[in-house]
């Protein structure tokens, strides 16, 4: 029962989301944490006009539904430094055997996460959620998530870069931005909602 409902409040999180249009804002290393754009350093109650005008990063997304449905953020009760980033919610989630190999023959439902685990400063990691699932390719299904079209650039570390949160019409495109894939490991959205 606390899924369903979960669900529907994530459903509202993202229509408030996309109506605000947050755009992106990229992480850097003069940065102590993972940046405010990124709301992992708390669980408090999210103010959705902080993001309009702030931004957002692919893993502010996710963190900004945890803590709108009173969820913790991973890392922020043990202090981690990055707490909330895409290394502690990898972390998270395969602690708690709650990740699987992303497999290009399987259909998700809805909600469901994808993940690129972070691997370094220059491979940061990607998180998205499938929006709308498609019932016969996985890479025709709609993506959630928050990125920029233009790379990350030292003249601009504040900047807000477009489209910023974003629905795409298939995974396939950002599934392509590595050679090997993108996507490395999926969550189910009942393992991730509650």
């Amino acid at each position: 029962m606390e899924f369903v409902e979960n669900f529907k409040k994530y459903e509202l999180i993202v229509r408030i989301l996309l109506k605000i249009n947050p755009k992106y804002v990229w992480w850097h290393t003069k940065m102590t944490d993972c940046g405010f754009q990124s709301y992992g350093t708390s669980n408090d109650e999210i103010d959705f006009d902080s993001v309009a005008e702030n931004g957002i990063n692919c893993i502010g997304l996710l963190n900004i539904i945890r803590r709108t449905l009173g969820l913790e953020v991973p890392g922020v009760i043990e202090e981690k430094k990055y707490s909330g980033g895409t290394y502690e919610w990898y972390k998270y989630l395969k602690k708690n055997k709650k990740l699987k190999k992303f497999d290009l023959n399987a259909i998700y439902p809805n909600g469901t996460l994808l993940i690129r685990k972070y691997s370094s400063g220059k491979d940061q990691g990607h998180v998205a959620i499938i929006y709308k699932s498609n019932s016969t390719n996985v890479l025709k299904s709609k993506l959630l998530h928050a990125y920029s079209y233009k790379s990350f650039t030292k003249n601009d570390l504040y900047k807000k870069n477009e489209p910023g949160l974003t629905i795409d019409d298939k995974i396939y495109t950002s599934h392509s931005w590595y050679e090997n894939g993108t996507y490395t490991h999926i969550c189910l959205p009942e393992n991730w909602m509650i």
